[in-house]
């Protein structure tokens, strides 16, 4: 990273973490919060949302930072301002839900509304790496293949946002990834990005790590997976869309798969897909006895491992080799072991309830 670079990150840092002062005694103004009523709460008193706004505040002053201050590494085009609208207008469809709430279908419509919009921005996945050799083309697949990961990666985030810091905390780890990436796929636009991303998480966090203070609600956890599926697609410029997506996608592992697992079990019993309860992971880590911040620790050590995994991955071998390879062999054992876990989880429960 250059100095510039941990200059935008810092100012991001303190203005997430001085926004989220203000941003909160509005939302108590404003019964802005989150009650502590219905089975999935695990919180005993009431906890006002608006991180998400903390952290699209700190975004915005580092990005202002790098727009007004030379040298000027963010270049003031489409796709800044595509990144800008999509946060903004996920930010707004996530709140409205925190305060009068959404129905599930309005939500998905939504998300694929953004997705979609997002594509044509330029953020595409239009063609992959192919494991065993050769470039798969989509041609007019890509923008439903797009959508699906800005659906995916968004919803996975709103997932795992059931424990104090959590989501938050593995956005920044993963962020951090991206990151690094970048870094060495030397594209400064998306590090700087990036920077500014981990920066304002990291600056909402200690209001939001156990006992949080504040929340990040819908507002926030949506908006942290469209950042992270947009980054993730943004470190495509030197790579087809599968290496770009899928060293992400080993940093966000434990989420994605959490998801997916939780999904095809409500699918399995005639259950709404977005219907909330207490099956995710952190929920059964819980069950079995581990305390709030040993899970939450848990998922950042994972998250964290995952991360350097994904790095490593990334900078091992020439990018249109046999990186993707590796990277997909390491994401189907990676996803093989969460399998294992589960299973594991389930014999744990089941001699529990003996």
């Amino acid at each position: 990273m250059t100095a510039f670079s941990w200059l935008t990150a810092f100012i991001a840092f303190v203005s997430a973490l001085l926004f989220a002062f203000p941003v909160r005694r509005l939302a108590r103004r404003f019964d802005w919060v989150d009650h502590p009523t219905g089975e999935r709460k695990t919180h005993a008193r009431a906890i006002p949302y608006g991180g998400g706004l903390a952290i699209v505040l700190g975004m915005g002053a580092g990005i202002l930072t790098t727009l007004f201050t030379p040298p000027a590494l963010l270049a003031s085009g489409t796709r800044l301002w595509a990144i800008v609208l999509g946060v903004m207008l996920t930010l707004l469809i996530g709140s409205i839900d925190d305060a009068r709430g959404l129905g599930p279908w309005t939500k998905l419509y939504a998300q694929i509304a953004i997705g979609l919009g997002m594509w044509f921005a330029g953020f595409r996945v239009e063609k992959v790496t192919n494991p065993l050799g050769g470039v798969i083309h989509f041609g007019g697949f890509g923008a439903p293949l797009t959508v699906l990961w800005y659906v995916a990666v968004m919803n996975a985030m709103n997932l795992i946002d059931g424990l104090d810091g959590l989501a938050c905390g593995v956005a920044a780890i993963a962020g951090m990834t991206i990151l690094g990436i970048s870094a060495r796929w030397s594209e400064p636009q998306t590090m700087m990005l990036s920077a500014i991303f981990v920066g304002a998480c990291l600056g909402f966090l200690p209001h939001n790590f156990h006992p949080a203070r504040q929340f990040l609600g819908d507002g926030g956890s949506l908006t942290l997976g469209f950042c992270l599926a947009t980054l993730s697609m943004a470190t495509g410029t030197k790579s087809t869309a599968m290496l770009a997506m899928l060293v992400p996608m080993v940093a966000l592992l434990i989420p994605v798969a959490d998801a997916i697992a939780v999904f095809t079990r409500r699918l399995k019993h005639g259950q709404h897909p977005f219907r909330g309860d207490q099956r995710h992971l952190h929920h059964r880590l819980l069950r079995i006895g581990l305390t709030h911040r040993r899970v939450v620790l848990i998922f950042y050590y994972w998250s964290g491992v995952n991360g350097v995994l994904a790095y490593l991955l990334a900078s091992a071998t020439p990018l249109e080799q046999s990186s993707s390879a590796g990277v997909f062999l390491v994401f189907v054992l990676q996803a093989a072991g969460f399998l294992l876990l589960l299973e594991s989880l389930s014999l744990l429960e089941s001699r529990n309830l003996k």
